[in-house]
């Protein structure tokens, strides 16, 4: 009697073990992309969670484009290479989205000038979006130092 007994509690068990590695696998595939939040999975080996911006210099002189560590361009990424580009010449950038993503660019158009530009990448756009550099704001003021 005792050895039955063993048995179903081992085949309790199994089952148990089952309906949970179900739950969480479940719980899981809600998380990488199964959800409808707008959220995806993250795989930088996929191109599907990129888009394609080219920026353009509209402008009738060259310019300078880097990249900001931040969307108000508070602060440049000094990791990132400096891209002149003249008149009419332009450069792509693969930016991942997700909502609430944004990039910044900081533009400078003389040696005292400068303009940002920010991409909200909230969205998968179908095909590369074209942003002239002309569209660039003033920038923020850089922040004060805290005491």
């Amino acid at each position: 009697m005792m050895a039955v007994m063993g048995r179903k509690g081992n085949r309790l068990l199994l089952v148990l073990g089952a309906v949970v590695l179900a739950g969480v696998m479940a719980l899981g595939l809600g998380l990488t992309g199964g959800s409808t939040s707008g959220a995806h999975a993250t795989d930088p080996s996929d191109d599907g969670n990129f888009n394609t911006y080219a920026l353009v210099n509209d402008a009738k002189t060259r310019v300078i484009v880097y990249l900001c560590l931040d969307a108000p361009c508070t602060q440049i990424n000094t990791r990132s290479a400096w891209i002149p580009l003249a008149p009419g010449e332009s450069v792509t950038q693969n930016e991942y989205w997700n909502p609430g993503v944004s990039y910044g660019f900081k533009i400078a158009t003389s040696p005292r000038g400068r303009r940002c530009l920010t991409i909200n990448a909230d969205t998968k756009e179908p095909k590369t979006v074209t942003i002239p550099l002309s569209t660039a704001k003033p920038c923020p003021p850089p922040a004060l130092p805290r005491a």
